[in-house]
């Protein structure tokens, strides 16, 4: 996978792309299966394998991944804080 992708110039799809992309290195990086990840997340194995495949999944489905995985607390850096100017 690309280490860096411009945000701003991609297509919609390719960010979903590379975000599953992401998704599926760190389930291996972590040596945790599909089928356990899927368990932990509550969401289906072929939601998993989506993720493995790239392609896209509901924002539901993204976010219980990333808590199974233990990522949430990197969601905030998803959005900046309105209230900072």
């Amino acid at each position: 996978m690309r280490l860096y992708m411009d945000f701003s110039t991609s297509s919609s799809a390719a960010i979903a792309s590379a975000l599953c992309k992401r998704l599926e290195e760190i389930r291996l990086s972590k040596n945790i299966s599909q089928a356990q990840l899927a368990r932990q997340a509550g969401v289906s194995r072929s939601t998993m394998t989506r993720i493995a495949d790239g392609k896209s999944i509901s924002l539901d489905s993204f976010v219980r991944v990333i808590k199974a995985l233990g990522l949430a607390d990197h969601l905030s850096a998803l959005l900046p804080d309105p209230r900072v100017r």
